[in-house]
């Protein structure tokens, strides 16, 4: 047929995928994660290539000593491209997630075909890629790299699946052998792997032979065989980790409350009102929600003769979250939405095939009118999950965009020198939650993950950078809630790390947009020799100034002055003014010295220093030539601080005009 791809041996074509859906597919998948190539390394991906790089291939095979987990496969496939491509490059990595995510899309469509009894399979399966597709618990596992692991054992695992029942309906064993090949590979890709012997046995059950009852247990037991010789190996191989946390009702409680909000993402959104308005608690909403999804997929089921598909996506599903329901604890259950990526392959056919079964309710215009209703109710679920997602990937920008400018000053440190870099966020998260339990946010920067590891892993360098959290300049961001890296100082700690650093950089928080900020350094003696520009009342001497770049509508100011003794008798501050060709006041930036990080009081006599201010032409600024001055006021009175040249003459207004420099718009 024109337009169908080749189907393999033992699938019919209408089973498979057309050029138009595969287009389809991966237009979604790329809209909804193609920008993460655009992202950095962040969370743990510095630990795992810490282990790549320490390790021989054959060392990823026989331990996962550096590492709790014991996943060679994804290890091997970072091994290879460090070995090909040298450095790891986030672009080609972050790709690999997305093309992985779209092809275990395709491969959901075409196993919905393969199980689903009743007409309209093709539109049933190509909804469940979609639903797979924009499912919002996978909104962790695609953007980063350190994830690989779950979308990959996802496609072993369809792939072993597929394979196996081409092998069942062909009776041709190259498929059963490619069928164990792919198990294998998906035990040494993740624990979830394991799962492949169990969602066999399922699509047995739905299809059993009444003449035949050994046929239901054979492979598939071959199959869970296989799985428990791994899992004797899997405990023989050493590794790092912590014992697992003891067996409790609560944690379990707990852990299936957030792993069902999977089976019910379309529902449990909508059980956040039962929190707010009747004061449920979040795990007793959980329940309500997952409740409520089973009963309305089982009873659609049972209307429509479909109990046989619902129990093999609910196998799946189940299955894929055990493990994680089991052994994890709760703190880490919660942070961790990439624990359901492999569960909702059971949870989209669910959905798919439970929205088919709507529409099949009644006659006649009751036919057509619970069509309408279930077309539309899948258009929600998708056009929500993708409004989810995508304002997941916005925050992932936010915080890559961070990443990549500490990088950028990193790479372009002297390896002697210390950078110190104060509220840098290391998690960001909508300040609403959508689903009743759970974080929601994206973290960039676990505890145990330095800066100075994110900025090597990113630039190539490794480079001393320290970090502090100093709330006396934090901004709310809107729309987010944000954790800065400590530790948490005071004025006068924070000066003690001034002093350390060679260099100071500050994030600002701005709608839409973290920038990390130059304030400037600290040293005991001036970097150079040269005339003074200006006296403060005999107390502070500016001793250079210099427009650093002019890029855009925004202009970079930096200067240095030195302390002869603390100004503690007022609260002064430094203004840096732009005026235009006629003397008016067009744009201004003022506060303390440094970004606002060192005020005049903390100075000790002989300081020097450099600080950097920032002026934004704004968009009225007539052409012609415009200039700038400098001074220094108290910040109660508005009094400036009288300025004196070298020759003893005072300056207008106490402001210091930038020698030399003049700028055209």
């Amino acid at each position: 047929m024109k337009g169908q791809a080749l189907a393999p041996q033992g699938v019919t074509k209408g089973q498979v995928l057309s050029r138009v859906e595969i287009v389809a597919l991966a237009g979604l998948g790329l809209f909804l994660y193609g920008d993460s190539a655009t992202l950095p390394f962040f969370f743990d991906d510095v630990v795992q290539f810490h282990c790549v790089e320490g390790s021989s291939f054959l060392g990823l095979w026989t331990g996962a000593a550096s590492y709790g987990y014991y996943r060679p496969l994804p290890f091997v496939l970072w091994k290879l491209s460090l070995w090909f491509t040298g450095p790891f490059h986030p672009l080609w990595l972050h790709a690999l997630n997305v093309v992985l995510h779209i092809l275990n899309a395709a491969l959901v469509v075409v196993l919905t075909r393969r199980i689903l009894p009743f007409p309209h399979y093709r539109l049933v399966g190509l909804a469940a890629g979609v639903l797979f597709l924009s499912f919002p618990f996978s909104y962790q596992a695609v953007p980063w790299v350190g994830a690989l692991a779950h979308p990959l054992v996802t496609c072993l695992v369809l792939g072993a699946v597929l394979t196996a029942i081409a092998a069942r309906s062909t009776s041709r064993w190259g498929w059963r052998a490619l069928s164990l090949g792919l198990t294998l590979a998906a035990f040494f890709t993740h624990e979830t792997g394991l799962t492949v012997g169990g969602w066999l046995l399922g699509h047995e059950l739905m299809h059993r032979d009444g003449d035949k009852p050994g046929r239901v247990f054979l492979w598939p037991l071959a199959y869970l065989a296989l799985g428990v010789a791994y899992v004797l190996l899997y405990f023989s191989v050493p590794r790092a980790g912590s014992p697992l946390p003891p067996l409790t009702v609560e944690r379990l409680l707990q852990n299936g409350a957030y792993l069902l909000q999977g089976l019910a993402f379309p529902i449990a959104p909508l059980t956040r009102w039962m929190m707010d308005a009747r004061g449920w608690n979040d795990l007793s909403a959980a329940y309500l929600a997952g409740g409520l999804a089973t009963g309305v997929l089982a009873f659609l089921s049972w209307r429509r003769g479909t109990l046989r598909v619902l129990g093999f996506a609910l196998i799946c599903f189940t299955l894929a979250i055990v493990p994680a329901w089991l052994v994890l604890p709760f703190n880490y259950v919660i942070s961790g939405p990439r624990l359901l990526y492999l569960a909702s392959v059971g949870a989209a056919i669910a959905w798919a095939s439970g929205f088919q079964a709507l529409a099949g309710l009644g006659r006649g215009w009751r036919r057509a009118a619970t069509s309408g209703l279930s077309l539309t109710l899948l258009g929600l679920t998708v056009a929500f999950g993708c409004r989810f997602v995508r304002a997941r990937q916005s925050i992932h920008r936010l915080g890559g965009e961070l990443i990549w400018q500490v990088s950028q000053v990193a790479a372009m440190t002297p390896e002697d020198e210390r950078l110190l870099v104060v509220n840098y966020p290391t998690w960001l998260a909508p300040d609403r939650p959508v689903y009743p339990i759970g974080h929601e946010g994206v973290e960039f920067m676990p505890a145990y993950v330095g800066m100075r590891d994110l900025a090597w892993i990113n630039s190539g360098v490794r480079r001393k950078i320290r970090t502090a959290r100093f709330a006396n300049i934090l901004a709310p961001l809107p729309g987010l809630y944000y954790g800065v890296r400590g530790p948490a100082v005071g004025w006068e700690d924070l000066a003690e790390r001034l002093r350390a650093a060679g260099q100071v950089y500050a994030v600002r928080f701005t709608p839409g947009a973290l920038t990390l900020v130059k304030g400037g350094a600290l040293a005991r003696t001036p970097a150079t020799r040269t005339t003074p520009l200006a006296v403060f009342d005999d107390r502070v001497t500016l001793i250079a100034t210099e427009v650093m770049s002019s890029t855009g509508r925004a202009l970079t100011v930096r200067s240095a002055w030195q302390a002869q003794e603390p100004l503690t008798d007022a609260d002064y501050r430094i203004f840096a003014h732009l005026y235009d060709a006629s003397g008016a006041l067009v744009a201004q930036s003022d506060g303390y010295p440094m970004g606002n990080l060192f005020p005049f009081w903390l100075w000790q006599p002989g300081e020097c220093v450099e600080e950097v201010r920032y002026l934004a032409l704004p968009a009225s600024l007539s052409s012609g030539q415009y200039s700038i001055a400098l001074g220094i006021y108290d910040g109660g009175s508005g009094q400036r601080l009288p300025a004196f040249g070298v020759d003893g003459v005072r300056f207008t207004d106490d402001a210091v005009p930038i020698p030399g420099f003049s700028g055209t718009e």
